[in-house]
């Protein structure tokens, strides 16, 4: 799966944050966002810049120490 900058860009300049981070994901044909420090995201406004094919998901993590995390997986549909 390719994102091109310009569309990564924007769905960072979206989203209420001053960190992003691109990483690997567990899903196949997917990759993952996250948002300052694990910070819960706008899945519309995601939605509305990344190519139709892509699927947002929504993951959410509890932990004792700092409450809820939150990182998203962009998953390649046309593989699924």
């Amino acid at each position: 799966m390719r994102l091109d900058f310009t569309t990564i860009k924007e769905v960072f300049e979206s989203q209420d944050s001053q960190e992003f981070e691109i990483g690997s994901s567990f899903e196949k044909n997917a990759i993952s966002f996250r948002f300052g420090y694990w910070q819960k995201a706008d899945v519309e406004k995601i939605k509305q810049i990344i190519p139709v094919y892509l699927k947002v998901i929504e993951n959410e993590i509890y932990d004792d120490d700092c409450g809820w995390k939150y990182y998203y997986d962009v998953v390649d549909s046309r593989f699924n």
